[in-house]
């Protein structure tokens, strides 16, 4: 699985717009997309794809990367 490092940086790096978002809002659109559709597998750009019982984990760390974004780049 992606370590949870690599994960941040990514988007930390690339899709720097996460600054600038509601880090909440993000989990709460994340979520829905998860319960109304049968997800069973993420292809990330960043690393190999992850399925089955790896996904609850990445989505884990993901949040955490966001949550660390928000946290870094604090906007008014």
């Amino acid at each position: 699985m992606t370590p949870a490092e690599r994960i941040y940086e990514y988007h930390r790096d690339n899709l720097v717009w996460l600054r600038y978002v509601t880090r909440e809002k993000v989990e709460r659109t994340l979520d829905r997309i998860f319960a109304e559709f049968d997800v069973n597998a993420i292809a990330p750009v960043y690393g190999n794809p992850i399925d089955g019982d790896d996904i609850d984990a990445y989505r884990d760390r993901l949040y955490d990367a966001v949550y660390r974004l928000a946290d870094e780049y604090e906007v008014d």
